[in-house]
């Protein structure tokens, strides 16, 4: 392998263009952020909304800020997050490299520094804020402190970021002023799934806010409620002509009587002179059916919007299919989120720092990859197997058919390792089906319910039979196919077979007879399950 050029190379012409010579040492300073400045009613949440729509995020990206206080959003974000960030992970040598050589040798490098690149916590921010407000930015901090070029990532608060319509860019207000976001620049790092054109459209913060806010209604409404039918009513009585002072301190020892275990009251002359409280129970039996329904299908909002289904925790089956279909991120979700993180990641962060060091070419450099294929389902395949053995075991002791199944392509289909040089068979022993033991093996199969893989072995019955029928059988093997296919039921093609046994061998006729009902009993099986709704 020959040895990485070094950091003091020249760099490639296609790569110069877009992202300069060197990196920028100019670091652009945040503004210090301000959360929790706004107190969220519906007015101020579509206000908010609607900024976030014409391209402003101050007030969307504090709202995203509140949306953390929710404890159903930012459970079920962290779920999203977390699936991400749960996958296998590798950096792949580029395929599109005309140097394999130096591609594999950058991908070992990029491999040793991604923990400095990417840190897990990093890459959280950039998934939660590209799910909520539908981009994030970053901005590229070179560190040199090793003697190469090493990008570190510094995530911005999208509060002080906007969309300049003229310049067809985001903008940024810094300490220093205005700057205007390049992405792949060298410095700027923007991270958009959607697109970064009105790709903050498809941030989630547009649905969720209403849905937080509604369920925080309805949480503090079933509250008090709780209270006033829990604790009843207190009643407060006054003297007429009391001080103002000795109301106030009564008021509020009666307003903290539950955290209070003292009420000191004034006794006058008489009892209309004196002071008196009483706690009065609510008529009627407290129902709180109408905030739990509202809760709930806010929580189904909620889950719905970033998970694409429902949680493990409200699914009744127990499979692994169910648990990955209800309990993680929708597939399409998943796929989704990994495809954003490792186009921007490949083009804005590993290509300028693979230019600068090496003079790499944009085609060589490594490709971060997430892999997102489903775990399988080993109950499932073992049953399938289970099956599969089931059907191959019945196969075997029909004479002739056994060695027309190939073997090597089913162990293929279901992931069957075979032996080096193996060849199976399935060939039955001359003497271990006497006498009329085909035909009970072929009803076994053909009358009960076949096992499931069964169908997809049809076409291969059929040819199998076929070409066991080309010489001697072959005017009889097209009579019964005739026949088969021109009967419209299962009686009609016992009739018509019947009809074309006179003057054939009986054994002959039989076998041919018991393959072809079997051909055309799985036949009408396999129709059933392929047609619309069909199980």
């Amino acid at each position: 392998m020959p040895p990485i050029p070094s950091i003091t190379g020249p760099i490639p012409a296609a790569s110069r263009e877009s992202i300069g010579s060197r990196p920028k040492t100019r670091v652009a300073r945040q503004i210090p952020i301000q959360s929790g400045w706004i107190d969220w009613s519906v007015t101020s949440l579509r206000e908010a909304i609607e900024s976030h729509e014409l391209g402003m995020f101050q007030q969307s990206s504090a709202l995203v800020d509140w949306l953390g206080r929710d404890d159903r959003v930012d459970a079920t974000l962290g779920t999203r997050v977390r699936a991400v960030q749960g996958l296998p992970f590798r950096l792949d040598p580029s395929e599109e490299s005309e140097r394999p050589d130096l591609a594999r040798a950058l991908a070992e490098r990029a491999k040793k520094l991604w923990p400095r690149m990417a840190p897990r916590s990093l890459q959280a921010e950039i998934l939660r804020w590209t799910a909520l407000t539908g981009f994030a930015v970053a901005q590229i901090l070179w560190d040199t402190s090793d003697g190469q070029w090493v990008p570190t990532l510094e995530w911005w608060h999208p509060q002080h970021l906007s969309w300049r319509w003229d310049l067809g860019r985001l903008q940024a207000v810094t300490l220093d002023g205005i700057e205007i976001i390049t992405p792949g620049d060298g410095q700027w790092v923007v991270f958009a799934p959607h697109g970064l054109y009105r790709g903050w459209m498809r941030g989630g913060v547009r649905s969720l806010a209403i849905l937080a806010l509604l369920r925080q209604y309805a949480l503090r409404d079933w509250g008090r409620a709780s209270e006033m039918y829990g604790m009843g009513v207190r009643l407060g009585y006054l003297p007429p002509n009391c001080d103002p002072g000795d109301e106030d301190r009564f008021l509020s020892q009666l307003v903290n009587l539950g955290a209070e275990s003292v009420l000191l009251l004034q006794k006058g002359d008489d009892e209309a002179a004196s002071f008196d409280f009483d706690i009065k129970a609510l008529a009627g039996t407290f129902n709180g059916e109408l905030f739990e329904r509202l809760g709930q299908r806010c929580d189904l909002g909620i889950t719905l919007q970033l998970l694409g289904q429902n949680l493990t925790s409200e699914v009744q089956e127990g499979s692994l299919a169910a648990a990955r279909v209800h309990g993680d991120v929708r597939q399409d979700y998943l796929e989704a989120d990994v495809a954003g993180q490792q186009a921007d990641w490949r083009e804005q962060v590993l290509r300028p720092w693979a230019a600068y060091n090496f003079g790499a070419a944009p085609e060589d450099v490594p490709v971060p990859v997430w892999d997102v294929e489903p775990p399988e389902d080993k109950d499932s395949a073992s049953k399938t197997l289970v099956q599969v053995s089931q059907a191959l075991t019945t196969l075997a002791q029909l004479p002739g058919l056994g060695p027309s199944v190939d073997l090597v392509q089913l162990a293929e289909r279901f992931n069957l390792p075979l032996l080096p040089g193996a060849k199976p068979d399935l060939t039955p022993p001359a003497a271990a089906i006497p006498g009329p033991a085909p035909a009970l093996g072929l009803a076994a199969l053909a009358q009960g319910s076949p096992p499931d893989p069964a169908a997809r072995w049809v076409e291969q019955l059929a040819e199998g039979a076929a070409a066991e029928g080309a010489s001697a059988l072959r005017p009889l093997l097209d009579a019964v196919l005739g026949a088969v296919r021109g009967a419209s039921s299962h009686e009609d093609a016992q009739r018509r077979l019947q009809a074309l046994a006179a003057g054939e061998a009986p054994e002959a006729f039989a076998a041919v007879l018991q393959r072809a009902l079997l051909s055309a009993h799985l036949a009408g099986r396999l129709a059933v399950r392929e047609a619309p709704g069909g199980a």
